[in-house]
């Protein structure tokens, strides 16, 4: 993918390390009665006083990036928080099995042994992985999938059942975070932001990458979402219901200084059938 492209996109992605996305087991809190469910990601909590969407993702605590609940309007729970380190995270409802991008490594990650991290090796047949940039479960047909920029850009799909793997071609479609959508039984996934924009891309797209619809996002409330080259901390999209949530990542700040205040997390829902964008939290707030 970025091979063939201008100088200023090596320099981004020399200055980058990967990328995240979908997650865990989660629970639907109704009436005080539990129920144990197969839906990727989030779990709802419904009061008489309130309706609360919390989820598993990825957020920064003490400079470690750690994994951990994320309520949608009141942000990261830090104390149920644990350190994982790694850029993008997704883990099996089924199993509970996660796995996780360092840099340009796929590993797994074992939460039962200190988050231990087992390095995960791409078939040689295969195009080699080469800025690996989203990741997510897809529970449906037990199978991880993982998106990267190297070369024209693919698609890398593994069969937990059969321990099989496959590529598809992006075709030079740079994306970033990408989940898969239990509804849609279809994935979505970011553009690539090698800069500041009011125009976010989302992608709708099939299970072996083929773009099924291109949504430009313009709300001018995306417009100061951190750079892709210059996020410690990736945007991540989760599925919820028909919606979808976007938190945002974070900048590096290389100045002791630094009084950004485009540096906060925060949290939106995005409708894909109506484009509408709307700002849940903001860190700070």
């Amino acid at each position: 993918m970025f091979i063939f492209q201008p100088k200023l996109k090596l320099l981004a992605l020399a200055l980058s390390g990967g990328l995240l996305a979908s997650l865990g087991v989660h629970k639907i809190v109704e009436n005080n009665a539990i129920e144990r469910v197969n839906f990727p990601v989030c779990w709802q909590a419904k009061t008489r006083n309130s309706n609360e969407i919390s989820f598993k993702g990825l957020h920064s605590v003490e400079n470690l990036i750690a994994y951990g609940d994320i309520s949608l309007n009141k942000g990261p729970k830090l104390k149920s928080s644990v350190p994982v380190n790694v850029n993008q995270i997704a883990c099996s409802s089924l199993d509970n099995s996660c796995y996780g991008i360092i840099g340009h490594q796929l590993v797994k990650l074992d939460p039962q042994s200190n988050w231990e991290t087992t390095a995960i090796q791409i078939p040689p047949e295969l195009p080699q992985l080469s800025w690996p940039t989203g990741i997510t479960f897809d529970p449906d047909n037990n199978r991880l999938l993982v998106s990267s920029l190297g070369g024209e850009g693919y698609l890398y799909s593994y069969s937990l059942d059969t321990e099989n793997w496959q590529a598809f071609s992006l075709n030079n479609v740079d994306l970033t975070s990408i989940v898969y959508h239990p509804e849609a039984k279809q994935l979505y996934a970011l553009g690539v932001n090698y800069g500041r924009t009011k125009n976010l891309t989302l992608y709708r797209l099939s299970l072996k990458g083929a773009i099924l619809e291109t949504i430009r996002l313009s709300d001018s409330i995306l417009a100061e979402l951190p750079q892709f080259h210059q996020s410690y901390l990736k945007p991540q999209l989760i599925a919820s219901r028909k919606d979808l949530i976007l938190v945002s990542g974070q900048e590096k700040v290389f100045s002791k200084n630094a009084t950004k205040t485009d540096n906060k997390l925060k949290i939106y829902t995005i409708a894909p059938e109506t484009k509408a964008i709307k700002l849940q939290w903001q860190e700070g707030n």
